[in-house]
């Protein structure tokens, strides 16, 4: 909010004068100040332009010292059209059983989010006009009809809410009673999941109404929820609610809170400059491609288990390769020696400098858990995908593990990949192709020891048995991907708005069963 001004007004002067004038204030920012005029003598300015002494006084209170806020910002004419004088407060509640889970600072957060949307929503007249409009309200199973205007001047004249969290319930309401379970203060968005039936189901227990009627259960039909949510989600899409997307805190990828789904594609797309500018916008393709293994200088020679110290034919099967400046990297999958070997290319060389075939993880010893099939370096980081459904990802310097994408179980969760085949990186996406998909992942969140979490999927592809492969046309900024039964699939990176379900854009039919592609 910009350009406030708080005006002072204490007793025994005429006029009010003022006080602080703030070019900008950000969210839940805390300012606190010294009186001035507690300890000196002041000259100040008055609202009709007047200057004026302030005689200090140390013993002013709350009594005799009152202040105002004034901003021509048009949020704070927002603000200040909200009728409801409901009192907010947090709290923990008795602290065990279904309250056992604090509330946490992202919770409060959304808190605040929530309270003002839904007392904006009420104050409105989008809202009134749609109560009036609606169906019969009943408060109880005889279907007994609720006066509207009586309802809507009670919500606007609620006492207020006490936030809590609550667990083993979606919500528990009554009186001044608020508590939520932690979905509830993420999904309300528009664009999030977009689901509000707990939070109005609430509301209306802490009005009063049990769960006979449609102000809660809508066992009589369509009632108080389905009203509320209408008119919620239309507001948040028109940007009337006063913190009408999740993009404004991007509580999901908060980690400070209990639950691990920092990423769920939107049901609505909301987009605008005044959201990117806190973002970066809807496409987390927020980083520099790494040309270094794309400089456009040939190399040509023959390697063999010979070329590696103690190798064997038994113990060297090439599946993989991937040329960075003068450091080339061979994936090795011979069974029982799963490994990845490095050389010295420079000036047409091919020198043994390295493997990577162990490492520590926690404290324990780690190998390939799966055949190895992928590789790539990039940005200072060497990416391996292998059929045990992870892609481990090594310090492309003194090889040492940093991190991992996948857990290691077959499956399709936040943390999990079906296996893991190939693997690239473009614009800051980390691209993983595994048995039914193509895993995304923001290069930017890897770290060491943190937990991986997949942004967005593409379609299932569908599966079946050999190896997929997978390259990018930097050129037209598409991803290709081999199937093996015999197609090269095609898709769009830039279209994964909000953790959405990358489709298909094209597919090519190929005579034989495609391995590998390169552009």
């Amino acid at each position: 909010m910009s350009n406030v001004t708080v005006w002072a007004k204490i007793d025994g002067y005429d006029e009010e004068f003022r006080f602080m004038e703030l070019e900008k204030i950000m969210p839940f920012q805390q300012l606190r100040i010294k009186i001035p005029f507690a300890t000196n003598d002041i000259i100040a300015h008055t609202r009709s332009g007047k200057r004026i002494l302030i005689m200090k006084n140390p013993y002013l209170t709350n009594d005799n010292l009152s202040f105002e806020i004034e901003s021509d910002d048009p949020y704070y004419k927002i603000l200040q059209s909200i009728r409801c004088k409901w009192h907010i407060s947090f709290g923990g509640y008795s602290g065990v059983g279904q309250w056992g889970y604090k509330l946490l600072p992202p919770h409060a957060r959304e808190g605040v989010a929530l309270a003002l949307n839904m007392s904006y929503m009420y104050s409105s007249e989008e809202f009134e006009k749609a109560l009036n409009e609606f169906g019969p309200l009943h408060s109880d199973a005889n279907k007994t009809v609720i006066d509207k205007n009586a309802l809507l001047n009670r919500t606007l004249n609620h006492a207020g809410l006490h936030f809590g969290h609550c667990v083993g319930y979606n919500g528990l309401g009554g009186g001044q009673t608020y508590g939520l379970n932690e979905w509830c203060y993420i999904e309300h968005y528009a664009d999030d999941t977009n689901e509000t039936h707990t939070i109005f189901h609430e509301f209306a227990h802490c009005l009063g109404y049990g769960h006979n009627g449609n102000m809660t259960y809508e066992q009589t039909g369509p009632g108080w929820i389905t009203l509320c949510a209408n008119v919620y989600r239309s507001m948040s899409l028109n940007k009337k609610l006063p913190v009408y997307s999740r993009r404004f805190m991007h509580t999901r990828q908060n980690r400070k809170r209990y639950n691990s789904d920092i990423y769920r594609a939107s049901k609505h797309i909301i987009e605008g400059p005044e959201l990117d500018a806190i973002d970066g916008g809807l496409s987390p393709m927020r980083g520099a491609t790494d040309m270094g293994g794309n400089d456009g200088n040939p190399v040509s020679f023959k390697l063999q288990y010979t070329d590696i110290p103690g190798a064997t034919t038994a113990t060297f099967r090439p599946k993989d390769v991937y040329a960075y400046g003068d450091t080339l990297y061979v994936l090795n999958d011979a069974d029982n020696h799963f490994s990845l070997e490095i050389f010295n290319i420079a000036n047409g060389g091919k020198k043994h400098i390295g493997s990577i075939k162990k490492w520590k993880e926690d404290n324990n010893e780690k190998t390939f858990g799966g055949r190895p099939n992928g590789i790539i370096r990039a940005n200072g980081k060497i990416y391996i995908t292998h059929e045990g459904s992870r892609t481990e990802i090594f310090d492309a310097n003194d090889y040492q593990f940093i991190t991992c994408i996948g857990n290691g179980k077959w499956g399709t969760s936040l943390t999990q990949t079906v296996h893991a085949f190939d693997v690239t990186l473009y614009n800051g996406l980390v691209m993983i192709r595994d048995k039914r998909y193509v895993d995304f992942a923001e290069e930017q969140s890897i770290s060491s020891g943190s937990i991986q979490y997949i942004y967005a999927r593409s379609e299932n592809l569908g599966e079946t048995s050999g190896t997929y492969g997978m390259a990018m046309n930097d050129r037209n900024g598409l991803l290709y991907t081999t199937h093996p039964s015999r197609r090269i699939d095609i898709l769009s990176p830039a279209d994964i708005r909000e953790c959405a379900t990358l489709k298909r854009t094209k597919q090519l039919p190929y005579k034989n069963g495609p391995y590998a592609l390169d552009f």
